[in-house]
């Protein structure tokens, strides 16, 4: 059976935004990990969680291929297992425009714009208030100093 996020040890997330410090994670996980690689009577391994959305997948993977780098340089081995999933969250709605500009719309050739009832007319917000729910793809980085198993079955 494959080990889930909350049954596994020693799990530390990290969510990566567009204004986390590259430099500070990067040592904090140099610093796990290696303490990690000389705890070796410890047989459940540290896992370090790295999870970014789109706009800033970018730095997290710059930050991760920086400690690999860093790890490398010294020695220690690094396993990587990576993870695709989705979130929903929910994003404001755009306003309708009021001003009608050359062809946006389409008016009707028998239309009048000085018609009555078409100003009767007033436009409805949109069912289910100010939001709308979108699935948005979540990056995650697993890091560990030694392999587990049931994570390279799952992530691979």
């Amino acid at each position: 059976m494959a080990v889930t996020t909350e049954q596994a040890p020693n799990l530390s997330t990290h969510r990566i935004l567009s204004s986390t410090k590259i430099s500070p994670l990067v040592t904090k996980i140099l610093s796990t990990l290696t303490q990690q690689t000389h705890d070796q009577g410890n047989e459940k391994p540290a896992l370090l969680r790295l999870t970014a959305h789109p706009k800033a997948s970018a730095k997290l993977i710059t930050i991760v291929e920086i400690s690999k780098r860093q790890l490398a340089l010294t020695g220690t081995s690094c396993y990587q297992y990576t993870a695709l999933s989705s979130q929903l969250i929910d994003i404001p709605r755009q306003k309708p425009s009021t001003n009608n500009t050359a062809g946006s719309t389409r008016a009707e050739p028998d239309s009048d714009p000085e018609d009555p009832d078409d100003v009767a007319f007033e436009i409805m917000p949109p069912p289910g208030g100010q939001t709308k729910k979108r699935s948005v793809p979540v990056l995650s980085i697993y890091l560990s100093a030694r392999p587990v198993r049931e994570w390279r079955i799952e992530y691979g």
